[in-house]
């Protein structure tokens, strides 16, 4: 008699349906780690301007400010932050950039555009948001405190994010239950 190597037709169908069983309790918890990260990664991004906002103003000595912004050149004035936002020098503190200076030409006596971002992907909204736009001064403090809520589509459990920007110019991030 010769020695068979291999799997008969029924231990392949139990480790089959063994698999199967596997992958349809390990999709949802899948699926939730990446809504989770994608919710850390879109506050992450605003996050990170704010802090190169309060650190260029520290820097430079100017004041600086951080807004919503449709077209990347301008602020949008409102608070909705999805279509993008823009970081740029503020001499007279006023929240609006008057020239449209842009780096390495920009002067001392003119605001200069540093930097644009552009809107996040995955449609997130901004819901509870009180910020349209955050001023940095050469303290690194803030003329306004505020929050940034980050909520992306079909938000479960704490997926959403508050962005908080206190008026020592200290920013964080924490997570919220959804809606």
């Amino acid at each position: 008699m010769r020695d068979q190597r291999g799997f008969t037709l029924i231990e392949l169908m139990i480790a089959l349906a063994l698999g199967v069983i596997l992958l349809t309790l390990a999709v949802p918890s899948f699926r939730s780690t990446i809504q989770n990260n994608r919710a850390t990664a879109a506050a992450n991004d605003i996050l990170t301007a704010l802090n190169m906002a309060r650190s260029e103003a520290i820097k430079r000595g100017t004041p600086m400010t951080i807004c919503s912004s449709s077209n990347g050149s301008s602020c949008a004035g409102s608070t909705d932050w999805s279509t993008g936002w823009i970081l740029f020098t503020d001499l007279n503190s006023n929240g609006a950039l008057d020239d449209n200076g842009t780096p390495p030409t920009c002067q001392a006596t003119e605001d200069c555009l540093i930097r644009s971002w552009e809107g996040l992907k995955g449609s997130p909204s901004f819901t509870g948001t009180t910020l349209a736009q955050v001023t940095y001064n050469t303290n690194g403090s803030v003329t306004a405190a505020g929050q940034i809520d980050v909520t992306l589509p079909q938000c479960k459990g704490d997926q959403k994010r508050r962005i908080s920007v206190t008026i020592t110019g200290q920013a964080s991030v924490r997570s919220l239950t959804c809606p």
